[in-house]
């Protein structure tokens, strides 16, 4: 999947499968670059959610809704631990 349709999803409040594994790729790899990429996207979803969008995603393992900032920070600590460190 494309930065731009990585974008394009997140901005209508959805983190697919496809999407989730390239977030999750960019934290697994874990250099600078790769977690700034990591990193911004995170921030488009934080943005979503601090304006009262709701953010319907799919992991590996489950399937929900982030209707809150806590929630968010509840996600990113669980699916993406090294990032949530730095965003905190």
């Amino acid at each position: 999947m494309s930065e731009n349709n990585i974008d394009f999803e997140l901005k209508k409040g959805i983190v697919s499968i496809e999407t989730y594994k390239a977030l999750l790729n960019a934290e697994i790899y874990g250099t600078a670059t790769p977690m700034q990429w990591l990193i911004a996207r995170l921030a488009i979803i934080q943005n979503m959610v601090k304006s009262g969008i709701n953010i319907e995603f799919e992991t590996n393992y489950e399937n929900g809704t982030i209707k809150s900032e806590k929630e968010y920070f509840e996600w990113c600590e669980k699916n993406f631990p090294s990032a949530y460190r730095i965003i905190k």
